[in-house]
C-alpha cells in the first residue's frame, strides 16, 4: 500500500501544476484529483500482471497519470462548452427589455454551478424577455405557474401562453420541433 501512496503523491505533484478549471475552486479540484488518483492507482494495482515484465511502480504511475489527464480533459471539455446563466441578456431589439434578475438565494448555488451549452444559450436568447423570464422562473427557480403569475402580476393563462410559446421556440431552436 505504501507504493500506492508514493505513486499517488508523485502523480498529484504533476497534476497540481495544471490550471484549476473555471467551475471548480482550488481545494475542491485538488480533492477531486486525489479521489481520481487513488481510484486509478488501486484499479491499476488490481490489473497489474508481473508476468508482463513491467515494474509495478512505473505501471501504477502511468495508469494514474493517464486517469488524471483523462479526467482533466473531460472537465475542460465540459467547461469550454458552458457559460453562466447570468450571462444571458435580453435582445437589443427589445427597447423595454430588462436583464434577467438574479435567481433567489435558495437557488443561487445551483445556478452558479449550472452551465449552459452554446446551443442552449443561443436558444434562450431567441426568446422574448418575458418568455425567458418565465422559463427561468419555472425551470431554474422551480416556481409553479401560479407563483409566476403572482410574481409577474399577470393572469395564470398568460403565464401558460408564455411558457408554451417559449417551449415551442426552444424546441425549434434546438432542432427538436414536433
Amino acid at each position: 500500500m505504501a507504493i500506492v501512496h508514493e505513486v499517488v503523491r508523485s502523480a498529484l505533484r504533476k497534476a497540481y501544476q495544471w490550471q484549476t478549471l473555471c467551475h471548480w475552486n482550488s481545494s475542491q479540484w485538488r480533492e477531486e484529483l486525489v479521489g481520481v488518483a487513488y481510484l486509478a492507482a488501486l484499479q491499476a494495482g488490481g490489473e497489474y500482471d508481473p508476468a508482463r515484465g513491467i515494474p509495478l511502480q512505473p505501471f501504477l504511475l502511468q495508469r494514474t497519470l493517464s486517469a488524471l489527464l483523462t479526467h482533466y480533459r473531460r472537465e475542460w471539455r465540459f467547461a469550454s462548452q458552458c457559460i453562466p446563466l447570468g450571462a444571458i441578456t435580453p435582445e437589443d431589439d427589445e427597447p423595454d427589455a430588462q436583464p434577467l434578475d438574479p435567481p433567489d438565494p435558495q437557488s443561487s448555488e445551483f445556478v452558479e454551478q449550472l452551465c449552459l451549452s452554446e446551443d442552449v444559450r443561443r436558444a434562450l436568447n431567441s426568446l422574448t424577455a418575458r418568455e425567458r423570464q418565465v422559463v427561468v422562473m419555472a425551470f431554474w427557480d422551480g416556481m409553479s405557474e401560479r407563483a409566476i403569475a403572482e410574481t409577474l402580476g399577470v393572469a395564470l393563462s398568460t403565464v401558460c401562453v408564455y411558457k408554451e410559446r417559449a417551449l415551442r421556440s426552444l424546441r425549434r431552436a434546438m432542432g427538436f420541433a414536433r
